[in-house]
């Protein structure tokens, strides 16, 4: 991954960005999105995952999709 820059992509009044490239080897390993060269937020795939699945309200769709990403990080190292 590196440093990239990335587009931001405003959608229902929120900004959204696409990680792209990160190995399932690596869905354990944080990355920080800096704004304006202060970082805004670190995370990574394995945490919002985790953050997914404890969300009350998140759909069974989305809850479905982020297990399968867990459970392929989790065979791949």
């Amino acid at each position: 991954m590196g440093n990239q820059i990335l587009k931001p992509v405003k959608k229902d009044g929120k900004y959204y960005v696409d990680l792209t490239g990160i190995l399932p080897a690596n869905y354990s390993k944080s990355f920080t999105i800096n704004v304006n060269g202060k970082a805004f937020v670190t995370c990574s795939v394995n945490d919002y995952c985790h953050k997914v699945l404890n969300l009350k309200n998140s759909s069974n769709k989305l809850s479905d999709l982020v297990t399968a990403i867990y459970e392929l990080g989790t065979t791949s190292k």
